[in-house]
């Protein structure tokens, strides 16, 4: 579809150095068939990943990119986390003030105004990096929110060990 019909429609072309392939030679016979392969190679790749994520899960490991905050990765085993204890105190402390009936617009307030890092911040401060995303340098109601409605900090989490 692309290549037959979306591409000549910008003027553009496809040149696949590799494959030997320019969509723009008059003689392109190959091209199809590639298109084939590829296709079906990406549809097989999607079902292995998928299947190896099923089978972690089924083993009680973690199959996402990073942890909750209030959690680190456990360096003698990355399929596990552990509390990371300064994070851990600023999550009760959120959900202490919760339970106060503070709302989260305070809640933020409250941890700006003790210079106490947001969730994004805290984890490329660990790693000894800054932050690339500037507008993530203070808490705002969606963190302190993702925070709270965080399954992980319910327990629902299955922990390897």
């Amino acid at each position: 579809k692309y290549t037959d019909f979306m591409l000549p429609m910008f003027g553009c072309r496809l040149v696949a150095m590799a494959d030997n392939i320019d969509t723009g030679q008059p003689e392109n016979d190959m091209m199809p068939f590639y298109s084939l392969l590829n296709d079906q190679y990406l549809k097989d790749l999607s079902k292995k990943i998928k299947a190896a994520h099923r089978s972690m899960a089924l083993e009680g490991k973690r199959v996402s990119g990073r942890p909750p905050y209030g959690y680190r990765v456990d360096p003698s085993d990355k399929h596990n986390f552990l509390i990371d204890d300064y994070a851990a105190v600023v999550v009760k402390r959120i959900f202490e003030m919760r339970l106060q009936n503070t709302a989260y617009g305070k809640i933020a307030g409250i941890l700006n105004n003790e210079g106490i890092l947001p969730p994004l911040s805290y984890e490329y401060q660990q790693k000894g990096r800054e932050c690339p995303r500037k507008t993530q340098s203070a808490w705002i109601v969606r963190s302190v929110k993702a925070v709270l409605e965080n399954p992980a900090y319910i327990g629902c989490r299955v922990e390897v060990r």
